[in-house]
């Protein structure tokens, strides 16, 4: 399970500003969908702490778009179809 934490607490656990946060955001070096998500109805933002880590820990080079690869892939939605019957009853 990935872990999805609030503005508030992201600022206190990597230790950097929300005007940090926009200005990466702005400059699409964190994306939504991917880094953060929107949660639905309101304006605040829940944020992927293990991918935001992983960008300030590697400067967001060749490493960090393997670990975004990663994540996209462990997603149930981008998971193989199983092949087989359809069940008719």
């Amino acid at each position: 399970m990935k872990d999805f934490v609030s503005t508030s607490s992201l600022k206190q656990i990597i230790g950097v500003g929300k005007s940090t946060l926009y200005e990466l955001r702005l400059h699409k070096k964190l994306l939504e969908g991917v880094h953060y998500i929107r949660v639905p109805g309101g304006r605040k933002l829940l944020w992927n702490l293990e991918l935001v880590r992983d960008y300030f820990v590697t400067g967001g080079g060749n490493t960090h778009q393997r670990a975004i690869e990663s994540y996209l892939y462990s997603l149930p939605s981008n998971q193989p179809k199983k092949v087989g019957r359809k069940n008719t009853r």
